[in-house]
């Protein structure tokens, strides 16, 4: 299975800063393809980034994807994996690790999310599920069900999503109908499809000023441990 990482990227170049920052002394060797997808960022801090040769070190390398336009959230995240299935249309079994622009992950976060979904993947018999390795402290997240290191889920935030290559249609679909990641819980339901979550996050929020913060404060797990 071809192991695939995705950044989303707008502006906000300091938070883009601390994420790449982290996710480069992680284990992201592990992945065998990196994107940053952008919006047409305007903030050049985001330009410098998207250019600086870090961004090239030898099995930590990514592909820097730079939209024409300013599609918006909703939209930008959809050609983005558009892209990723269109450069991957000749292999059927890859996993997806999404993950906003203002975040911090654990050094060892892929070798455990990997860990996870083998896990969860053996114990339901199917690649038919949306996996987070997000779990914040102050959110509506609804647990369904206690395995110990990980729960079944009613609700998620989507700041980082991982599924099977065999789920990107209902994905995408779920995004553009619903409210970006509502829509794709909405999807899961109708489908049957579980959603699972970290006990313990293996990333965290940063992005105090994340487009969709909530008035009490934004989502953020505060017993993380780098």
């Amino acid at each position: 299975m071809v192991i695939i990482l995705l950044i989303r990227s707008y502006d906000r170049g300091n938070y883009l800063l601390n994420t790449i920052s982290s996710i480069i002394k992680s284990d992201i060797n592990l992945c065998d393809k990196r994107y940053i997808y952008d919006d047409n960022s305007k903030d050049k801090i985001v330009k410098e980034i998207l250019e600086d040769k870090s961004l090239k070190l030898p099995n930590k390398e990514f592909d820097v994807v730079i939209s024409d336009k300013n599609l918006g959230c909703k939209y930008s995240f959809i050609e983005a994996l558009k892209h990723i299935k269109n450069e991957n249309k000749d292999n059927k079994d890859y996993l997806v690790i999404t993950i906003d622009n203002d975040v911090i992950v654990q050094k060892d976060w892929i070798n455990k999310t990997l860990n996870m979904y083998g896990k969860i993947k053996n114990i339901f018999n199917t690649d038919n599920f949306l996996l987070t390795g997000f779990n914040p402290t102050n959110s509506h997240l609804n647990m369904i069900k206690d395995y110990g290191n990980f729960y079944q889920k009613e609700t998620c935030g989507g700041i980082n999503l991982i599924f099977h290559s065999n789920m990107i249609d209902l994905i995408m679909e779920g995004w553009e109908k619903g409210d970006n990641d509502w829509g794709v819980i909405d999807k899961l339901k109708e489908k049957g499809f579980p959603l699972f979550c970290f006990k313990e996050s293996i990333i965290n929020h940063i992005g105090k000023l994340g487009l969709f913060s909530d008035n009490w404060g934004y989502d953020v797990d505060k017993n993380f441990k780098p």
